[in-house]
């Protein structure tokens, strides 16, 4: 779902921030979903919203990290491909050490 040219940020609560383009986001969630699946790594999503801004989709949620049990912020911003499929182009969350 991820456009290649998607931009990805994710910023620690102690103020670093990391961001990342789609298609490097895609590579690593490649590699990454098995070790997390191990390890009973799970997230769960609430208070989940959508709402349209010109041709995109916001999506924000609260989202829940089972494994480290704590509660963040998601936002995914969503457009229509020239194909007519939505990708998501912004994905912006914040994470816990």
């Amino acid at each position: 779902l991820y456009a290649d040219d998607a931009l990805i940020r994710s910023r620690r609560v102690t103020g670093s921030e990391i961001s990342f383009r789609g298609d490097q986001w895609k590579q690593m969630l490649k590699l990454a979903m098995p070790v997390a699946k191990m390890r009973g790594d799970t997230n769960s999503y609430s208070n989940v919203t959508a709402r349209q801004s010109g041709g995109d989709v916001i999506v924000t949620a609260q989202r829940y990290s089972g494994l480290k049990r704590y509660t963040s912020p998601l936002t995914l911003v969503l457009r229509k491909s020239r194909e007519g499929a939505w990708r998501i182009v912004e994905e912006r969350s914040e994470t816990q050490p």
